[in-house]
């Protein structure tokens, strides 16, 4: 009988499903009428419904994607996150709650970072399978683009920017760094030095929003080439201070005289994107230089360096000469890197001795990977030479 109606087209279905409608109900929750009674020429003259199966693949498939962007959200939340150190924990007290009924504390993001979390989310580029470098470079991508995009538009909608204005803004901004209490002694002289040569190139180009941008990245190079060839953590403070202060302050700068909305929402997604790498720049480098020093401890582990490699090694990382104890792999226990990878202007800095240590260690974790049996420590050296491939490409660009 079933089937007879379901052969028989509409008119036999409907007088079934009449006449037996749990039955119909039945049927219809795992097979397409509409689609099974069509005839071969027209539409069906019931509407396709979805079946039971159906549903519970859509549904299926809905959470699955609600799972997936609140997997990427919760990774975004903590990628943007500063580096964590005792003033960053303190800031963080009053915006620190508890969740679930584990009371796990969670710092909840402040108004800025949720702003930096929300723009870097929309980033195709940025995801969990890839180093705090990889991610650096995806944002540090579109901020490129976000910056030709903004050029464009300024290339329409220009606006006129005084220099003497300009001048007095950074003068206010040289008194701002002063009030920074990390700002002392020499760091705070390289900071104005940093303000001086702004001034210089803003007096060397044209008195305009776009003259001031090309400006600020005629300064993002120059700011490149002054980076201390022995790392010097009160220096490094003050040249990032500087820059972002000046950043900061040519973007409201420009802000405040623009007129065209997109010019300005152009200024804010850029300076959105530039702050979130600033708070990722400082654990990226962190993450490189363990990746460098854990593949020379494992490279050493398995070809057993002879104290010569170790000694050359020490010096393009400016670790210093390290002794006759460089004959012994123990010292690698007890040995921290740390400024090798640094960050200036946007972007990963290596000195040309490093450049050439990372490239002789690139040379020794090949061979390691070819002798060693150790599957763990394998695919350890081969996260660590991604890495180090990683910041060599991006330091190179």
């Amino acid at each position: 009988m079933v089937f007879k109606s379901l052969v028989g087209g509409f008119e036999a279905w409907d007088e079934f499903r009449t006449a037996n409608p749990r039955a119909a109900r039945n049927i219809e929750s795992v097979v397409d009428i509409g689609l099974l009674i069509a005839p071969v020429k027209g539409k069906p003259k019931i509407k396709a419904q979805p079946t039971l199966a159906g549903k519970a693949a859509t549904k299926l498939e809905d959470v699955a994607t609600r799972q997936t962007a609140r997997q990427k959200a919760d990774f975004v939340d903590e990628l943007i996150l500063p580096k964590q150190t005792a003033a960053v924990r303190a800031e963080e007290v009053a915006r620190t709650g508890e969740e679930g009924l584990l009371r796990t504390k969670k710092v909840l993001p402040s108004a800025a970072e949720r702003v930096m979390a929300d723009e870097v989310s929309l980033i195709e580029g940025v995801g969990k399978n890839k180093t705090l470098q990889g991610n650096f470079t995806a944002i540090s991508q579109e901020a490129a683009r976000e910056a030709q995009s903004l050029k464009g538009l300024l290339a329409k909608n220009d606006v006129i920017i005084p220099r003497r204005e300009f001048a007095a803004e950074l003068d206010r901004a040289v008194v701002r760094l002063g009030e920074n209490p990390l700002l002392v002694g020499d760091a705070a002289k390289t900071a104005t030095k940093v303000v001086d040569k702004m001034k210089q190139i803003v007096a060397n180009n044209p008195g305009t929003a776009s003259g001031l941008l090309k400006a600020r990245k005629e300064l993002d190079a120059w700011i490149r080439t002054q980076k201390p060839k022995i790392f010097d953590p009160n220096q490094e403070s003050a040249l990032s201070l500087a820059v972002r202060e000046i950043r900061q302050s040519t973007n409201d700068f420009i802000d405040e005289r623009a007129v065209n909305v997109a010019v300005k929402d152009s200024l804010k997604k850029q300076s959105t994107l530039l702050r979130a790498m600033d708070n990722i720049a400082p654990k990226a480098a962190a993450e490189g230089d363990n990746a460098i020093l854990r593949a020379w401890q494992s490279a050493n582990k398995v070809l057993g360096l002879r104290g010569e490699f170790n000694q050359t090694m020490a010096a393009l990382f400016g670790l210093g000469g390290l002794g006759a104890s460089a004959m012994f792999a123990p010292i690698f226990t007890k040995l921290a890197l740390g400024g090798v990878v640094t960050y200036a202007a946007g972007k990963a800095v290596l000195s040309p001795s490093a450049k050439k240590g990372v490239s002789k260690l690139l040379s020794a974790v090949d061979k390691a990977i070819r002798t060693s049996k150790d599957e763990a420590l394998i695919s350890q050296l081969r996260l660590d030479r991604a890495a180090m491939l990683e910041i060599l490409k991006e330091s190179n660009e």
